[in-house]
Parts: C-alpha cells; structure tokens; sequence
C-alpha cells in the first residue's frame, strides 16, 4: 500500500493523518447527535479514552496497511469529521465518512470522497469501491448517487444502532 500518509489540501479544509490533538473534536462529532443518528453503537466513543483508542487503531490500520482513515480538518486544523477506506482488500476498498452537522451542506464530504476515490484509483490500485448506509440517513444515500454510486442490496440485521439491530443499503462503484 502506502508508505507515507496522504495529505491533500482544499481551500475551506484539510484531508491530513488522525492525530492525538484530535481527541477531543472526535469525541464531539461522533456524538453529535446528528452524526451519532447514523452511526454504529461500536462507532460512538463513550469517553475520551474510547475516542483516543479509535483513533489510534485508523492510524495502526493504516500502518498496518488495511486501511487509510483520514481527519477532515477545518483550516485552523481543528477536526470536523473523518473519511476513509475502512477495508481494503486486493483492488477492492470501502469507504465511510462521518462530518460534524455544523459543516453539513458545504460539498465538504462530496469533495472529500471524490479526492480519495480518484487517489485510490490512481495510487492505490482501487477498482471498486463499496460503501454501506443507514437507509433512512438520505443525505448520505444522495451523496453516493452523486458520486455515481449504484444500489446494490439492502443488508438485514446488519449492525446495533442505538440498541437496534438495524439494516445497510450496500452500493457499489467502479473506480
């Protein structure tokens, strides 16, 4: 895979590595309760501790070479949310992305999610690109559709959401 991290810059923001100044904004925008809607109950950190061992396992991931999770940061370089391949395996990734409602409708995670797509394409070997979603979380299922993203299936019983056992809409892509 990669043997540095990736640093890509935006003009309103900053794709860069996960860090541990990053802590405490990574405990607030998973429990956003806008983002925490969507998310998984492993996803949300219960303490700063939990959110400090989420970030240190994306960077072993990375290091690992499994998966590639980067920090979206705001140009002051304050966490606002994270996207990534959280599996990679051969030519094929999935990709996740989690932003703080205060920087919704901005184009920030179509930007984001576009960027890496091509890098995964050209530098990683990507082919396909996976990804799953709530099916009741619209925004993100529209933000698929606009990266070109095709459904595929609905998975039942997929993960716990908020003591639930809920289901994912799978999409696919090929890069």
């Amino acid at each position: 895979m990669l043997e540095e991290f990736p640093i890509f810059l935006f003009e309103d923001f900053i794709l860069r590595e996960l860090s541990s100044s990053d802590v405490l904004r990574y405990f607030q925008v998973m429990n956003d309760p806008g983002v925490a809607k969507y998310l998984g109950d492993e996803d949300i950190p219960d303490s700063l501790l939990s959110a400090k061992l989420m970030i240190q396992k994306w960077k072993d991931k990375f290091y690992n070479k499994s998966s590639i999770y980067w920090a979206i940061a705001d140009t002051q370089d304050n966490f606002i949310g994270s996207i990534g391949f959280n599996f990679i395996q051969e030519n094929y990734a999935e990709i996740s992305y989690d932003l703080s409602s205060s920087f919704w409708r901005r184009s920030i995670a179509y930007r984001a999610a576009k960027k890496i797509m091509i890098f995964a394409s050209s530098k990683m070997h990507i082919k396909s690109i996976g990804a799953k979603s709530v099916p009741s979380n619209l925004a993100s299922i529209n933000l698929l559709k606009k990266l070109g993203f095709e459904y595929i299936k609905t998975i039942k019983d997929y993960r716990v959401i908020h003591r639930k056992i809920g289901d994912a809409a799978f999409y696919m892509k090929e890069v």
